[in-house]
């Protein structure tokens, strides 16, 4: 789905050690305060493309490492080139070093700025003297905007390296901790009461054993009484996609703990004790974390999430089934009973757009994303053909969903959510709405119709619609939450890289045509509704098989594309919605909290199918425990690694059970019944979702359709 990268290769070789002595040395008395050329670094530059200080202060470490060795290099610039991605040096080749030893300095950065700097790059690039430079007459302003002209340059393929190393995986200094690692002393203190509250970061209300109960039952649709202590919380429905949103809402991150420990008994005692016993160890063991964490200036560009990187590559028309958005499309059909006024509309529209900061947000050509002040959006347009005639009705209806369907919304421009308005006879009329899901993620679309609902009925006026309160928005979430994550995602990163080796590609299903002869790709859906009694006895069969509906959906799917795969085993990928729940305000932003999992099928065995499906439940508990290092990232080192030809993962599995209907019954009220939808991934063949609509379940199926017999 995402093959992008480039093969990795081990460290090996030395380099004179009249260069390591210069390197070291220049790492003690580095001038912080100068851009590799000399341009000076301005205060407004410490907020950069990668959001937090700490990481701009790493990037200029990085840079000054390098920067004295101008007998061998000349200048230097330090850029990660997606959000939570490895350093990457970027050298420009100085008279003195010849072409022999380009292989033989780069791999001596990398082991020196691990050694002496406590830095680890993934990648070092070598190119010509001066290529670094700005234009002529196109000077950045500062030191950030040097970099991400720098990105921009190094992404579009302009910079010509002479020379690319790539590090094998993680290095960190002897010695080096960070907050929040696994603990593996031994539990020590006095017994805590049942119920007794445990604290929890950001200001979030203490966490009680009754809360933890409250919050379970309402994640599995059930009362808090039916749940008992030493229930098995999988008979009542709990999945590992709820548990991971569970874990993440009572943000026990304070605590070490993750959702492996969560994951590997799930009864709500022993979660209880586990929580009990941890906030008694002595003082000390644990380290804990501030609620608080990095000042970001919102207003500047800030890097891309690895998913997020993924939509905006597979957006160019020269990636192979890409060309389309990742986007979401939905019409609403009113009647006389739900009227829609187009001024109101707009207005409730403009509103939404300024409370939800990432509806303003533009997509730059480097690859980062920034907040505008005002919404882009050119405003509500409107259809009238309350005079129409039946046929002309239905050719423009048939005209705007083939249209808006497919459509890529102008997110460089910053239009990233659109509303349109088509007035029919008969006081009907139709809704159409566009989601860029560079922006929002499945929860966030719920937020979104929520939110513009409430403000249409208050009369356009969000303060009088009784919405809760935001506090900062995603570019400030994304800082803290990779500073709480640091640690993990090192140690997922290995897991990961381990496993590389074995790991298969996308099912090899039969098609019509090769995929990069399709110029325009173009999603087909079908759908099947599961009714409130079938989905009760899917429930059911479920809990007697020690399994959750997701998986055996999940099972299901994978037997049918195993049944046309030539390869018994390949890849699914597997969305997660990875919102932590940092301050209270977090679970109401919009914004693509969007994580993936790459989840391993095997169906060469004689296993029957509730077996499998336990298997297939395992494997999925295992990986999500594993989940810091994207799937996105994991599927590009995959794609690096590969030598046999084998596809990329080029299906997704996508539940969203429990999460409540994706458009509630107030939004309808207000703008009419759900109508028809579709979404689209760039890269994708197939896409299998499963949500919930009015107590029972839509089982939608997204495809290429060119692709297939």
């Amino acid at each position: 789905m995402y093959p992008f990268g480039y093969p990795r290769t081990n460290l090996s070789g030395a380099f004179p050690g009249d260069f390591r002595a210069v390197l070291k040395e220049s790492s003690r008395r580095a001038n912080v305060n100068r851009m590799p050329d000399g341009l000076p670094l301005e205060k407004d530059a410490t907020e950069t493309l990668h959001g937090s200080r700490s990481d701009v202060l790493e990037l200029e470490r990085a840079e000054n490492a390098v920067r004295t060795c101008t007998e061998t290099v000349g200048a230097v610039c330090a850029l990660r080139t997606h959000h939570g991605g490895g350093l990457t040096l970027l050298l420009e080749t100085g008279p003195g070093l010849r072409e022999r030893d380009w292989a033989a300095c780069a791999r001596d950065v990398v082991r020196t700025m691990v050694a002496e700097c406590g830095l680890a790059p993934e990648t070092v690039g070598l190119v010509r003297g001066g290529a670094l430079a700005a234009p002529a007459g196109g000077e950045p302003a500062n030191a950030s905007a040097r970099r991400r002209e720098v990105l921009r340059r190094y992404r579009s393929g302009e910079l010509e390296l002479l020379h690319r190393h790539d590090a094998v995986g993680p290095a960190r200094p002897s010695g080096s901790s960070s907050a929040g690692t696994t603990d593996t002393a031994d539990i020590a203190g006095h017994p805590v009461p049942a119920g007794s509250p445990a604290a929890r970061s950001g200001g979030l209300p203490a966490l009680t054993l009754e809360s933890m109960r409250e919050d379970v039952a309402r994640s599995v649709g059930v009362a808090p009484s039916a749940i008992g202590d030493e229930d098995d919380l999988v008979y009542h429905g709990l999945d590992s996609i709820r548990l991971m949103q569970l874990v993440n809402q009572w943000q026990l991150d304070a605590l070490s703990l993750k959702f492996a420990d969560f994951a590997e008994r799930p009864v709500l005692a022993a979660w209880w004790k586990l929580v009990t016993d941890r906030r008694e160890r002595p003082a000390g063991e644990e380290a804990g974390r501030p609620a608080d964490g990095p000042a970001v200036d919102e207003s500047e560009p800030v890097a891309l999430t690895p998913v997020q990187h993924a939509y905006w590559i597979g957006r160019r028309d020269d990636q192979v089934l890409g060309g389309v958005a990742c986007h979401f499309y939905v019409e609403f059909d009113g009647d006389p009973r739900a009227p829609v006024d187009p001024g109101l509309l707009e207005g409730s529209v403009r509103e939404l757009m300024r409370r939800h900061a990432m509806l303003r947000a533009r997509f730059l050509n480097d690859g980062t994303q920034q907040v505008l002040e005002d919404p882009a959006w050119p405003g509500l347009t409107v259809h009238d053909l309350r005079g129409a005639g039946e046929a002309e009705v239905e050719r423009h209806l048939a005209e705007e969903r083939e249209r808006l369907a497919h459509r890529r919304l102008d997110v460089d421009g910053g239009v990233v959510f659109d509303v349109r308005l088509s007035l029919l006879p008969e006081d009907r009329h139709r809704m159409h709405v566009n989601v860029d899901l560079l922006v929002a993620d499945v929860l966030s679309i719920q937020i979104l119709f929520r939110d513009l609902s409430r403000i249409y009925r208050a009369g356009g006026d969000a303060d009088r619609a009784g919405l809760p309160e935001l506090g900062y928005g995603f570019p400030t979430y994304l800082a803290r939450v990779e500073e709480r994550r640091s640690a993990d995602r090192e140690r997922a990163r290995e897991h990961w890289h381990a496993r590389l080796p074995d790991l298969p590609g996308g099912p090899q299903l039969p098609i019509s045509v090769e995929p990069s002869s399709i110029a325009a790709p173009r999603f087909r859906r079908r759908d099947h509704r599961l009714d409130t009694r079938e989905r009760a006895v899917l429930e059911e069969l479920a809990r007697r098989h020690g399994a959750t509906v997701p998986v055996l959906l999940a099972t299901a799917y994978a037997e049918v594309l195993g049944a046309w795969s030539t390869e018994p085993r390949f890849l699914l990928n597997v969305p997660l919605f990875d919102r932590s729940v940092l301050d209270p305000h977090v679970e109401h932003l919009v914004a693509d909290f969007t994580n993936l999992v790459p989840l391993e099928v095997d169906l060469g065995s004689e296993t029957g199918f509730g077996q499998r499906a336990l298997e297939l439940q395992a494997r999925l508990r295992s990986d999500m425990v594993h989940s810091e290092y994207t799937g996105v990232e994991v599927l590009r080192d995959l794609a690096r690694s590969r030598t046999d030809g084998a596809p990329p993962p080029s299906v997704v599995f996508t539940s969203a059970v429990g999460m409540g209907d994706l458009v509630g019954q107030e939004t309808q009220e207000a703008f009419g019944r759900l109508g028809w939808m579709l979404s689209q991934t760039p890269q994708v063949w197939l896409d299998h979702q499963v949500i919930e609509q009015d107590g029972g379940l839509l089982l939608v199926w997204d495809a290429v359709e060119e692709l297939f017999p």
